[in-house]
């Protein structure tokens, strides 16, 4: 029945007149599917989501100055279920803000129970998927949260992509117009990846753009892409945001990111997401070297 239930489930997202083949293999996958959605349906109910922590290091001094908070899901019989897996089901169960209210709890409770403020940590960065944004008391819950925890609203940043700011564009302007008093930031995630429209970074108040690490890459091996890269940062550093890249990984891409003026950067480079135990170890190494 449960097997039936998913494979319905599955007919709708397909188009009309389209049948699934019940075999073994789509059988398995139906299976897959349900055991995914009973772990995620679990693990938001017991807050037993994993958040894991991957530095963002200051491009001039190469030390931690934040870290982007990323969920994770681990099942003690699916063993660790990737995110882009269990992220589509939770959109697609209408899951996905009960998901992002769990990461909030979880990263303001870490970043009390640790005092990051105190140890040079400045920035706080969370995803905010498009029903989120679509939230009209989502600026409630974060405050509230926030209150809860006793930790600073001005440390945090949530990141936003572009899609997600045009879907949901008048109500995220009054959670952002509601939030930034209180010291929260915004920062667009992912530029360079979609439309890229220069209009959305004119129409929203983010203080910072993410470039996406496909434009990082894509200067590696072309001429053209690296000058569209290069002005890209000088846009960014025009208009007085900061420039945020991500998907560093070698030591070359460091340097022109420093040569650039980029501000921040994340990356294998300096540091895979790391469990929050690993996180404050990194941390603490970096801080007695100083």
């Amino acid at each position: 029945l449960a097997i039936m239930e998913s494979a319905t489930m599955m007919l709708k997202t397909m188009d009309k007149g389209a049948y699934l083949d019940i075999d073994r293999q789509t059988a398995d996958t139906l299976y897959r599917r349900l055991s995914v959605e009973s772990a995620l349906q679990y693990a938001i109910r017991h807050r037993t989501l994993n958040v894991y922590y991957q530095p963002i290091c200051s491009v001039q001094t190469g030390k931690i100055v934040g870290a982007e908070a990323l969920v994770r899901l681990y099942d003690t019989r699916l063993g660790n279920i990737p995110p882009e897996e269990f992220i589509i089901v939770a959109e697609q169960m209408g899951m996905i803000k009960e998901v992002g209210e769990v990461v909030i709890e979880i990263t303001s409770k870490f970043v009390a129970d640790n005092r990051l403020w105190e140890r040079n940590v400045g920035m706080m960065h969370i995803n905010l998927s498009t029903l989120q944004c679509m939230e009209y008391k989502l600026s409630e819950h974060i405050l509230a949260t926030f209150e809860h925890y006793g930790v600073p609203a001005d440390m945090f940043s949530f990141e936003i992509t572009e899609s997600a700011a045009i879907a949901s564009e008048a109500q995220l302007l009054n959670t952002m117009n509601e939030l930034i008093p209180h010291g929260v930031k915004f920062a667009m995630d992912d530029y360079g990846s979609g439309y890229s429209n220069s209009s959305t970074i004119i129409r929203f108040p983010f203080h910072a753009i993410k470039i996406d690490k496909s434009m990082l890459w894509g200067s590696t091996g072309s001429e053209k892409a690296r000058v569209i890269y290069c002005n890209t940062v000088n846009m960014i550093r025009q208009m007085n945001l900061q420039v945020i890249s991500e998907g560093v990984e070698t030591s070359e891409q460091a340097e022109l990111l420093k040569r650039l003026g980029v501000d921040y950067v994340q990356g294998f480079y300096f540091s895979r997401p790391l469990p929050s135990e690993k996180f404050l170890q990194y941390l603490a190494e970096q801080n007695s070297e100083a």
